[in-house]
């Protein structure tokens, strides 16, 4: 096959495939569109905002069982102390007083 007979192939493929996705495309938009069954669930509709039952609420324990977690500010943590045991290679720090 010359590069001709080739490139004339590709395009009349692609034509045919091109044709056969637009009539399926359309096809299948119209059987869609003609459906009678709910379509509560398209992919377009928001999402519900009923809580879920049975589902852990945040904040407190319900029955999921999730305790919530404590509100702790940062500065009443306790402060790291020293290790008991010197480090070789870094120096000790200063006594307090000095």
């Amino acid at each position: 096959m010359t590069g001709r007979g080739t490139a004339n192939l590709l395009t009349r493929t692609t034509a045919i495939l091109a044709t056969a996705f637009f009539l399926l495309s359309i096809g299948l938009g119209l059987l869609y569109k003609g459906a009678s069954v709910d379509t509560s669930a398209a992919i377009l509709n928001p999402a519900p905002t009923a809580p879920i039952p049975g589902a852990p609420t945040p904040g407190g324990p319900g029955p999921g069982g999730v305790p919530p977690l404590p509100q702790t500010p940062a500065d009443a943590l306790p402060q790291p102390t020293a290790p008991a045991v010197p480090v070789p290679g870094v120096p000790a720090p200063p006594a307090k007083g000095q």
